[in-house]
């Protein structure tokens, strides 16, 4: 139920693709450019990837760089850098160049990117891990090795590093922006090419001015206007337009097909395949359904025969299914070039089950456990449980390449994944699937308070209430607020009139939502835990009723320089319920005309810090006010 990620959806997409081909070949055989490569293009939280997934991302990255001097950033009054938009541009500009050309281009560049990167990792400057930063940079760089000229080997970096340095307004441009505002994507390259112009001699500014007008009318190329309506003389046959998909139906028990990897004939991870997923709870989940006689969804495979007669599958859709189950028994993966695939899941130990919560922590068969033998002994499945699941069914449509010719398997990879259906992970969306049913209609019942709406219809109401009552489980306060929420500075309307630094949260990790509710059994002690902070959610809408006259009043409040106020944000409902969590009714009731005053000063410069104030000073301007009526001041 989860689409693809868009690194995901590109290593299909670009499988095939020459630059690509020829780059993979590039880093799979070049440990160290594959090293500098993760280092300066790679976000550090990524760069523990296996190999496979940080090549895929380092050449997203390369054909994103390859791609933006095409697009007009500089001479439009909207500008996204998205990967639809990326994909158009490359489609149109950079497919069919010569390859060779390409890859010089993008090394050549990368040299002086790679002697940047170590400057500011010698420094430790603030932007050293910057991507935004490293992207806008190879753009400049680019512009002036477009013009075929000798400046651009002459270019110092060392002179540019000590610009953004002394200049000091580089961290303004790139740590508060973000890459999806069209003026912030403006705003940030009209930095870099403002030092083009401080640096290069006039002649070569003209030439590069002449090239940002000359491409303003690449933007025509791309424009892309879907046509929804369908002829009703139009058949629509799917994957082919000229024929329709013969498909076929098989069955295959789970010791079939491990018979048929150890073969050779059964491929489970394509070169388009996305990563394994590391979650032990979902692929227990698969092997409790199993063991339960449930019958999972069937899977997809590509049927080949052959010189010696013998049928070969290949797998295009079912890939996390069958890695939970034969890495669950310690059986082998194969990828597309029949290599065996490390797995994070190998012989792992069953968890949080909820049917058969007696066999939490069981392994298949594990022989290399080093405990004693007749303590493993008890935590193996029985003979009974094990050949249960090698005699488990699972039922598969087959494609075969003799009546479908022209069939593609990654078109059908990427109508079958991109989309599938549009749910977020780690959101009400995936937490009303569960079984807590009880819970779930507490929750929707608190969402209808109408101050809480949210913009959208993606249930973010039921949504608020769950974190505010996650907020109360793990007893939230001000003095560790960075347990679980993020608290950070950020420029709102840069470079406009009623520019302004805000600050913001977000959640640290909101998987650690998902896994506590994901845990919780219908009727538990621990459902009743939560229901204990979900009631504490209706105090706190009991204390806002008490609190404000009309919503309103509070909506003003969360909107201070907006001349139309909307309604509050997620964050301002996580400040107020961090403040007023620490009041009883009482003081709500006695105080509320001076709690709104204090509450409005705060919102206030929430949403305009001074210039030489920190978060932390924020934070404690909140601790501040809940101590003024904690203490019950007379001076109130």
């Amino acid at each position: 139920m989860t689409a693809l990620n868009g690194s995901e959806i590109a290593r299909a997409k670009y499988l095939y693709d020459p630059l690509t081909i020829y780059l993979t070949d590039k880093l799979e055989n070049n440990q160290q450019l594959l090293d500098k490569c993760k280092l300066v293009l790679i976000p550090k939280s990524k760069r523990n990837l296996q190999n496979r997934e940080i090549i895929n991302l380092i050449l997203v990255t390369i054909r994103e760089l390859l791609t933006t001097p095409y697009i007009p950033i500089m001479k439009v009054n909207t500008v996204k850098l998205g990967n639809k938009v990326i994909d158009n541009y490359y489609q149109n500009f950079i497919t069919g160049q010569n390859v060779k050309h390409c890859a010089e281009e993008f090394f050549t560049i990368f040299d002086k990117l790679y002697y940047l990167k170590q400057k500011m990792i010698n420094d430790n400057y603030p932007l050293k891990d910057n991507i935004l930063f490293i992207k806008s940079v190879y753009w400049m760089l680019d512009l002036v090795y477009k013009q075929y000229t000798p400046d651009y080997y002459n270019f110092s970096i060392d002179k540019f590093y000590n610009y953004i340095k002394n200049e000091g307004k580089a961290l303004d441009y790139f740590e508060n922006y973000n890459n999806i505002k069209s003026e912030h994507i403006i705003n940030r390259h009209k930095y870099v090419r403002k030092y083009l112009e401080l640096s290069l001699n006039k002649e070569l500014n003209t030439k590069i001015d002449q090239y940002l007008n000359n491409i303003i009318d690449n933007k025509r190329q791309v424009i892309y206007k879907p046509n929804n309506k369908i002829s009703k003389d139009e058949i629509w046959y799917g994957i082919n337009k000229n024929e329709k998909l013969k498909t076929g139906q098989l069955t295959f028990t789970v010791s079939e097909i491990i018979n048929l990897v150890k073969t050779n004939r059964f491929i489970i991870r394509d070169n388009y395949q996305r990563e394994e997923v590391k979650s032990k709870i979902k692929a227990s989940r698969i092997i409790e359904s199993i063991l339960l006689g449930i019958k999972i969804p069937p899977i997809y495979l590509i049927l080949e025969t052959g010189d010696d007669h013998l049928d070969r599958y290949t797998v295009i859709d079912g890939q996390q299914r069958l890695i939970s189950i034969l890495t669950f028994i310690g059986e082998l993966i194969l990828d597309g070039k029949k290599d065996i695939i490390k797995t994070y899941k190998h012989k792992y130990r069953l968890t949080g089950l909820k049917d058969l919560e007696s066999l939490n922590g069981f392994v298949f068969d594990n022989d290399n456990e080093k405990i004693n033998d007749s303590v493993l002994k008890d935590y193996r499945l029985n003979e009974m449980q094990k050949q249960t699941i090698f005699d488990y069914t699972i039922e598969a449509i087959t494609i075969d390449t003799k009546t479908n010719p022209n069939f593609k398997p990654i078109d059908m990879f990427l109508r079958m994944n991109q989309s599938p259906c549009n749910i977020s992970e780690n959101s009400f969306e995936m937490w009303n699937s569960y079984d807590i049913i009880d819970t779930l209609d507490y929750v929707k019942k608190i969402a209808k308070y109408d101050l809480f709406k949210q913009y959208g219809t993606k249930m973010k109401e039921e949504e608020l209430v769950v974190i505010l009552a996650y907020m109360d489980y793990i007893n939230l306060k001000i003095e560790n607020i960075r347990d679980f929420l993020r608290v950070y500075l950020f420029t709102e309307n840069k470079d406009k009139i009623n520019e302004r630094i805000e600050v913001k949260l977000s959640i640290n990790n909101k998987q650690s939502i998902t896994n506590y509710l994901e845990k919780i059994e219908p009727n538990s002690l621990e459902e009743k835990k939560f229901h204990k902070s979900l009631e504490a959610v209706e105090e706190f809408i009991d204390k806002l009723n008490h609190l404000i006259s009309n919503k309103d009043e509070l909506i003003k409040i969360f909107n201070p320089y907006l001349e139309v106020p909307r309604t509050g944000s997620m964050k301002d409902f996580y400040i107020l319920w961090l403040i007023l969590n620490n009041f009883d009714l009482h003081i709500i009731k006695t105080y509320h005309t001076s709690i709104l005053k204090d509450l409005d000063k705060l919102f206030k410069l929430m949403k305009k810090m001074p210039l030489n104030k920190t978060e932390e000073y924020f934070i404690e301007n909140m601790k501040a006010l809940i101590d003024k009526y904690q203490k019950n001041l007379v001076n109130v």
